[in-house]
């Protein structure tokens, strides 16, 4: 490795280079910038970071002609030094198959940086045929275009997710913000993960090489994370690398060689819970994740929990995202802030967008009186008030009462880093099925019978020695071993027998009985019910219910409280049932074509069945309303629409028919989702197991009667629960800003979009090949470099430097395939397929090669069209093609200053005014080219055969026919005139100057309605550190709105590809 030697530098990203001088220390290396200007750069590195290059076929170079004191363009058709011309030739060649040997000295790779002007490159008329050009300009606007539809969110993009309006809101609420630290706070069913899992492979795609991230989750979630993680974000290389996936119960155990760049935690409000613990693994869980929290950057919270009746939870769960503003000690005035919120809370509830005037009316009076010192509040009220007379779907009146509910909401939330989407939400409703109720299937079963009647009897001895006894601790204990043992015989009478059994022992032990001879009695108990599993009567049921669905074209999904009862169901009705059964968990994409999926306790959290036709069959009705929603939570999720019914397998015995009237009539799980009462049912369940000891099934009458009551049941509580809710929703339609979702979606289905513009540049220019899999919408790419036949004309060592994410196999027999992909949104969510979308490995390596390649920057042809009358021997046309963008260069000095990040600023500003191209044709002298004749005979594609005319490309020696037919005099100085006056046309032009004016004002717009709610939500809250940090914010969003809109109307004009284009009525290379 001496002087003149290929070379590359761990030290930057900047390509090959070669080694000037070097001492024990450092090396000088010098960079090939453009053949335009034989501009060099050279660097000094480390010496220790040098590496030699071995150079590849295919590799684009520059080699001086000295005979024509030009540059010329090639490729190396080896990469190795000629064998029979020494070792400082290399064998080349140039365009149309000139092939020639070289010396290393007089070549040149080109560093990997974009061509900042290419308008150079035509000066000095190094420019490549047209060919080139076209391919590259219609993959790098599909690129743009992309990039504008999903505002620079190419996690999102590439994701193999279904696209959902409020899941698309809230990723990017999250992604706009330079400080990451939210609380994912939907309703269940509706997708935090995915949103999670969104805003994960985002942060994977912008920090490359130095992402980590740490998701801590409860133990059974642990293996969903991981496959959602690998299947549906293609993060599955970080896996146990730079993500972990840890259950919380482990979190103390974990040993950090540095802290993670991300923290999720999921079901965030199992672990806030452990804040205030007793037990000292849960308080010093709680106390990792706190210290965790305080260092890393990016926290993202997933918790569906409501805030009223958990407010300690609440606090703990806002405590890690801001521990200055919500400290841990200030619970008394989290609960009063809480309860505060309630009357404008149950005010906003009634502020519906159809609200009729007589109750819009009382509203707004409500609202006038509780915060009659709001001036904006008082404005937002009267402009409602103005329009309360009008038709309930007068856009205008619709409008102001949503401006009116947004101002409340900012200013009266809890956080706003708290992002909650409800179910009932209009954008969200349609996207969810129906729960239709429940249908009875009663059977008779002597077991179950039996197992009735010695509940009773149990029972009844033991309530009456318990209250003989008259000891209240050791009721207490026989209260907590009757509910177990009702339990039991809710779940199966083998678990009722075991929980005899188990009782025994402890009987033989020194337990205290519950009643006389009760060790007697459970043994004889024990002989009555030893029925073998697989006897079950309900098994008959069962199989009759999935006949009846399966001839519906139904799924059954069958929940079974205990694993080897589930075992025992799964075995039988695999031998009987006429189709496939599963037995869950199951690996993703199995279960297509099963008729039943039998699912135990274990899967009624974690396990995602949506888009299933299916019905929840419950075989058992445990003593929890909660765990009856997970379960038919797990078909009751965003994106399922449809239905999703109940069926209930039930013997004849009082126990059972009570139970389910109580959750059919009082609870009404089977027909509405009642996870926001969960606290609620918590503690009516608490009320009503303490009653079965001495009241048996009354105790379950008296808790239906006590649900059903009009003051303190579940449906007002709900309806309270509901208020405070609404107080902290976000509204999806309301999140958008201008942002469009529905334009977003319906650029996203255009999968033909995608193949046809990776058609232009990967397979028509670069010489991939694209080939189709069995699987319809399926398909690869492959790369070769054979010694003979076609090639790709990307270099390998390019190839793996780019693309290796995107390539599978070694390249055995000269050939490389990338992974499987589809350009099908709906393939990919159904299959797990990656998606060919910006952020796929592929697709974003493909766009970086693009960008600093130079072919197609720079082209020219001569255009001869017979009868064209040119002012001399040919009329010269210049065309630009200019990406117009903001500049963000006021708003990236303000926030590096800050210490913000800027990548969600990058993001903002493509939502803010999405990058266009500009095309603008001038002509010699500089005038825009305005007649529609010479525009069309510009803008047609370049042909190279006849069609009543001829194309040529400019290659070298055309270039000197060109000039000795004197049309290059002062040919540079022409140029550059062309492009500032093509650039000064392009600032001049009104339609442009409209658009980045609209776009500025509606940036201002919102920044003044964002201000107003925030100084109303200062104006509300308390001195201290909560009103510093909402003051902060405030600044930062006014003077990131400024520097925006400043960059807007002041765009950045930057050409991407120039072209020249020479119309004549001659053909001067006839003989050539």
């Amino acid at each position: 490795m001496g002087p003149g030697s290929f070379v590359e530098s761990e030290e930057n990203d900047l390509g090959v280079g070669k080694l000037v001088e070097f001492d024990g220390r450092s090396a000088s290396i010098e960079y090939f910038v453009s053949p335009a200007s034989n501009a060099r750069k050279v660097l000094q590195v480390d010496i220790k970071s040098l590496s030699p290059v071995q150079l590849h076929a295919q590799s684009r170079v520059f080699c001086w002609d000295a005979a024509r004191a030009v540059w010329r363009a090639a490729r190396l058709l080896d990469g190795e030094p000629a064998s029979n011309s020494g070792v400082d030739h290399y064998q080349v060649a140039f365009p149309n198959k000139q092939a020639a040997l070289v010396p290393a000295f007089d070549m040149f790779l080109r560093w990997r940086h974009p061509v900042d002007d290419p308008t150079d490159w035509l000066a000095s008329t190094i420019t490549e045929t047209p060919y080139w050009h076209e391919r590259r300009a219609r993959f790098i606007r599909f690129v743009t275009g992309h990039r504008s539809n999903f505002c620079g969110l190419s996690g999102l993009a590439s994701s193999s997710i279904d696209l959902h309006r409020h899941q698309v809101a809230v990723v990017r609420r999250v992604l706009r913000d330079p400080v990451q630290r939210f609380l994912l706070a939907d309703e269940v069913g509706l997708g935090k993960t995915i949103e999670a899992g969104i805003i994960i492979r985002q942060y994977f795609l912008d920090h490359p090489h130095d992402a980590t991230a740490l998701i801590v989750v409860p133990e059974h979630l642990v293996e969903q994370w991981r496959g959602e993680l690998q299947d549906r974000f293609h993060l599955g290389d970080h896996l146990d690398d730079s993500i972990h996936v840890t259950a919380s119960n482990k979190l103390s155990e974990l040993k950090f060689r540095t802290e993670p760049g991300m923290l999720i935690l999921d079901e965030a409000h199992q672990s806030a819970r452990w804040a205030y613990s007793t037990q000292r693994w849960q308080r010093a869980t709680y106390e990792v994740l706190e210290k965790l929290a305080r260092k890393v950057p990016r926290v993202l919270l997933l918790s569906a929990t409501p805030l009223l009746h958990n407010e300690d939870g609440f606090l703990a769960m806002l405590h890690l995202l801001d521990p200055q503003v919500h400290r841990i000690e200030d619970r008394e005035r989290f609960h009063k802030l809480v309860a505060s919120r309630q009357e404008i809370a149950e005010h906003l509830q009634s502020l519906q967008d159809d609200v009729a005037e007589l109750f819009l009316e009382g509203t707004l009076d409500g609202i006038d009186q509780l915060a009659p010192e709001d001036s904006r509040l008082r404005s937002l009220v009267d402009s409602v008030r103005a329009l309360a007379g009008e038709e309930e779907d007068n856009e205008q009146r619709i409008s102001a009462i949503r401006t009116l509910r947004a101002h409340i909401g900012e200013t009266y939330r809890i956080d706003r880093r708290m992002l909650r989407t409800r179910r009932e939400s209009e954008s969200v409703a349609s996207d969810l099925p129906q729960r239709t109720g429940a249908v009875r299937v009663s059977h008779l079963c002597d077991a179950r019978t039996t197992a009735a009647k010695l509940l009773d009897e149990w029972q009844e001895r033991a309530s009456f020695q318990v209250r003989s006894a008259g000891n209240p601790a050791f009721e207490e204990e026989i209260q907590r071993l009757f509910t177990q043992l009702v339990e039991a015989f809710l779940s199966h009478p083998f678990v009722l027998r075991e929980h005899f059994t188990k009782r025994g022992r402890a009987l033989d032990k020194g337990t205290r009985a519950a009643f006389d001879s009760e060790r007697e009695w459970l043994s004889n108990a024990e002989e009555l019910i030893a029925s073998p599993l697989e006897h079950d009567a309900r098994l008959d049921a069962l199989l009759k219910v999935v006949a009846e669905q399966q001839a519906r074209k139904h799924r059954a999904v069958i929940f079974i409280d205990e694993p080897r009862v589930a075992d025992c169901v799964h075995t039988v009705l695999s031998a009987r049932a006429s189709g496939k059964v599963l037995r869950a968990p199951f690996a993703a994409n199995t279960n297509t074509g099963a008729v039943a999926i039998i699912c135990d306790r274990h899967a009624e959290e974690g396990l995602n069945l949506q888009g299933e036709k299916a019905v929840v069959v419950h075989y058992d009705l445990p003593l929890s309303p909660n765990r009856l929603e997970q379960r038919i939570g797990r078909l009751d999720r965003i994106g399922a629409r449809g239905s999703v019914g109940s069926i209930l397998l039930l013997s004849e015995t009082r126990w059972e028919e009570t139970w389910a009237a109580c959750l059919q009539g009082a609870v009404g799980v089977f027909s509405n989702s009642v996870a926001p009462l969960q606290y609620v049912i918590e503690e009516q369940m608490r009320s009503l197991t303490a009653g079965l000891l001495h009241d048996g099934t009354a105790a379950i009458e008296q808790a239906a009667a006590r649900m059903h009551d009009d003051e303190k049941g579940l449906q007002p509580e709900l309806k309270r629960i509901r208020a405070q809710e609404a107080l902290d929703s976000t509204d999806p339609a309301e999140l958008e800003d201008g942002f469009s979702f529905d334009t977003l979606e319906e650029h996203d289905l255009k999968d033909d979009t995608v193949v046809e513009a990776m058609r232009a540049w990967a397979v028509e220019g670069l010489q991939f090949e694209d080939r189709p899999e069995r699987e319809p919408k399926s398909f690869r790419y492959a790369y070769s470099h054979r010694d003979r036949g076609s090639n790709t004309l990307i270099p390998v060592m390019d190839l793996i430097s780019s693309l290796d994410q995107a390539i599978e196999g070694s390249g055995r027999g000269g050939e490389w395939r990338t992974f499987k992909m589809t350009a099908s949104r709906r393939f990919a969510s159904r299959t797990h397929s990656p998606l060919l979308r910006v952020g796929h490995p592929f697709l974003d390596g493909l766009t970086k090669l693009a960008r600093n390649d130079d072919r197609g920057i720079a082209w020219a042809l001569w255009r001869s069209i017979p009868g064209y009358q040119a002012d001399s021997v040919g009329d010269v046309f210049f065309r630009f093609d200019f990406l117009v963008e903001v500049d963000l260069d006021p708003a990236l000095e303000f926030l590096q200053s800050s210490g913000e990040p800027t990548h969600a600023l990058r993001r903002r500003s493509d939502e803010a005014f999405p990058p266009i191209f500009q095309t603008v044709w001038v002509d010699r002298d500089g005038e825009p080219v305005l007649s529609p004749g010479t525009r069309a005979q510009l803008e047609e594609s370049y042909r190279q055969e006849s069609r009543g005319g001829t194309d040529h490309n400019l290659n070298p020696e055309r270039w000197e026919v060109v000039a000795n037919m004197g049309l290059l005099s002062n040919w540079e100085d022409t140029c550059r005139a062309a492009r500032k006056r093509a650039e000064a046309l392009l600032t001049a032009d009104v339609g442009l100057g409209q658009l980045t004016e609209d776009h500025a004002q509606r940036i201002e717009s919102h920044a003044a309605t964002v201000a107003a709610r925030l100084s109303s939500r200062l104006a509300h809250l308390e001195e201290g550190s909560s009103r510093e940090a909402e003051q902060r914010h405030m600044e930062l969003e006014n003077r990131l709105a400024a520097a925006l809109a400043r960059g807007i109307r002041q765009p950045r004009l930057r050409p991407d590809s120039v072209g020249a284009v020479f119309l004549s009525g001659q053909n001067p290379f006839q003989s050539r």
